[in-house]
């Protein structure tokens, strides 16, 4: 299978972000005054990706595909464990 990287639009963005937000809220509740996503998918000039993950966000899923955590913070929001994990390609 080959796959390409494209860049999309802020509007792309946006939306990605918006569902996204939605999704965790369904699953944690906000205890933020503002809604932000720290940490997403960053890909670095080297070819490493880092993810923030939480527990409910498939980290199986990551790991099966090559991915290592790196990090963890516990009741990170409120019951719940967020995952940092990173790839190099």
């Amino acid at each position: 299978m080959k796959l390409s990287i494209q860049d999309c639009t802020n509007e792309d963005q946006e939306y990605l972000v918006e569902k996204l937000v939605d999704y965790n809220l369904s699953k944690v509740q906000s205890e933020q005054s503002e809604l932000f996503m720290d940490l997403i998918r960053k890909i670095e000039k080297d070819g490493k990706i880092i993810a923030g993950i939480i527990d409910f966000q498939a980290k199986e899923f990551y790991e099966k595909q090559g991915y290592e955590v790196f990090g963890q913070l516990d009741n990170c929001p409120r019951n719940h464990t967020r995952y940092y994990v990173k790839k190099y390609f």
